[in-house]
């Protein structure tokens, strides 16, 4: 009798385990992904379908033994559709900005200022003088250039001249050449006379 209680304790603790781990159920997510690739042109206020995918499906379930026409049947159907549009909306603020600023001055004009006493005679006095013709303002004559005395130096003919002098005298006569023709296009007579004697030479 013990054997037989040991054993039908042993049996229902195997099939209550068995029990437990048939209910531990582990759901994985289902997870699916829709994309397209393309490039298109949707104008300002716009909407674009750029494509979808419609899929179903439809499954017949028998259980238990014998044939089909006596059994219990379970039916499932799945139908579904995935589609992708693109819409565009353009905000311009600056322009936005403009159009609230133009309504706004046309909706409330600008009133006269509200005077009381001597400013309101005085505000209507000035009001009622005729308007003076301005005179045109002249033009502003041309700024001469202001020169630097480094620049004053590089457009002065005789300093070209004394270089010239010098560089000759310590046999430098390319650079005395070079001063020369410099002294000469600035204008120096002199420059331009020893120019054609070295020409000769």
């Amino acid at each position: 009798m013990s054997r037989f209680l040991s054993g039908l304790v042993g049996g229902f603790v195997l099939l209550a385990a068995n029990v437990a781990s048939a209910q531990l159920v582990i759901q994985q997510p289902v997870v699916s992904q829709f994309g397209v690739g393309t490039a298109v042109l949707v104008p300002d206020r716009g909407t674009l379908f750029l494509g979808g995918v419609s899929y179903g499906a439809e499954s017949r379930f028998f259980p238990g033994p014998g044939p089909c026409c006596c059994r219990g049947s379970s039916i499932g159907r799945e139908f579904g559709s995935i589609s992708l549009t693109t819409s565009v909306w353009i905000q311009d603020l600056t322009e936005m900005d403009r159009l609230v600023l133009e309504a706004a001055e046309e909706a409330a004009p600008v009133a006269p200022p509200r005077l009381e006493g001597r400013a309101d005679a005085a505000f209507r006095l000035f009001a009622r003088r005729p308007a003076v013709a301005k005179e045109p303002v002249p033009p502003m004559p041309p700024l001469e250039p202001v020169e630097s005395d480094e620049q004053r130096k590089l457009n002065d003919p005789d300093r070209a001249w004394r270089l010239g002098q010098a560089a000759e005298a310590n046999a430098k006569l390319g650079v005395a050449k070079l001063h020369y023709q410099h002294a000469a296009r600035l204008g120096s007579v002199a420059a331009a006379a020893r120019l054609k004697e070295l020409g000769r030479r």
